[in-house]
């Protein structure tokens, strides 16, 4: 789960920094990591989801600890970056939000991370 959700934020940032930027995409794979980071602390509780979207792993994660609602507003960001990039209705999707994602990312990998005891 860790790798795959890290697999994920590096596939985001080299989006990112290719020359010709890709900010949907660099949006999508974030919303994609941050579920997956939220997984890995899920899975580390036992739990095994069937729906995976941001919102309900999140709700998930607060049923176990509270705190993660300090991160809440991070999800919150992130979370119209799934289908919506897919199919856009008005999304902004540009490289300022592409980058404010993955430091979104960043910081509930950060979050994360410290809730299971892994290092950075």
């Amino acid at each position: 789960m860790l790798k795959r959700a890290d697999e994920a934020l590096d596939v985001a940032r080299i989006l990112l920094s290719m020359k010709r930027k890709q900010s949907p995409a660099a949006c999508f794979h974030s919303k994609w990591a941050a579920e997956e980071f939220f997984l890995t602390y899920l899975f580390n509780k036992g739990e095994k989801l069937t729906k995976v979207e941001i919102r309900n792993v999140l709700r998930c994660c607060k049923r176990y600890d509270k705190t993660f609602s300090e991160i809440e507003t991070l999800a919150l960001f992130l979370s119209p970056f799934g289908e919506e990039i897919l199919y856009p209705n008005g999304l902004n999707v540009n490289v300022r939000n592409a980058r404010r994602a993955i430091k979104a990312v960043e910081e509930i990998r950060s979050f994360v991370l410290r809730k299971i005891g892994e290092k950075s």
